[in-house]
């Protein structure tokens, strides 16, 4: 039997414990198993499989669910980061542009007084980043809920973030509608 020692494989399956039960996670662990050795072909064959299994298994809001449950940390050094520019700056919008200067990877865009976008200029997801190749943007609501983590620690609770453009799925950035 293929060993499932894979971290991203381990949250997935925690997450469809969490969001669809037992018996869900037990099944997926059975049909879908990774190995933290497998290599960048595997792993990204191993998420686009996932996407596929979540879409025919759940609804399009669960399955989101589970991905946003599956996130990797909750984000604490950026959102100090971020608060940090906050107080620095004296405003939103030019937090935004502090933000988005001391960082190379990732960015912030004022919106509104109770808006912002989030993102990053390249794919930061160790499982799929190292391959070309485009994959459903169900991948990525795992940094949707990773942002939604951040932001409540910036803002509070009840941020709601939104999905808007996935490097995966093909689009030229990552980027994240953040509300609150």
């Amino acid at each position: 039997m293929p060993k499932n020692d894979n971290a991203h494989s381990l949250r997935l399956i925690a997450a469809l414990r969490a969001i669809a039960g037992d018996a869900a996670a037990a099944d997926f662990a059975a049909r879908y198993p990774l190995s933290k050795s497998a290599d960048v072909p595997h792993k990204f064959c191993w998420a686009k499989e996932t996407c596929s299994a979540l879409a025919a298994s759940f609804g399009p809001d669960t399955a989101a669910r589970i991905r946003r449950h599956c996130r990797c940390g909750n984000g604490r050094t950026m959102a100090q980061e971020i608060a940090a520019c906050i107080c620095k700056a004296g405003s939103l919008p030019a937090a935004c542009e502090l933000f988005t200067q001391k960082n190379r990877y990732a960015f912030l865009e004022y919106v509104g007084q109770r808006e912002l976008i989030f993102g990053y200029h390249g794919c930061v997801c160790s499982c799929v980043k190292r391959t070309e190749e485009t994959l459903d943007a169900l991948w990525c609501e795992c940094s949707a809920g990773y942002a939604e983590a951040m932001f409540a620690q910036v803002f509070g609770a009840g941020v709601q973030v939104a999905l808007l453009e996935s490097i995966k799925a093909g689009d030229p950035r990552c980027a994240f509608r953040v509300q609150w």
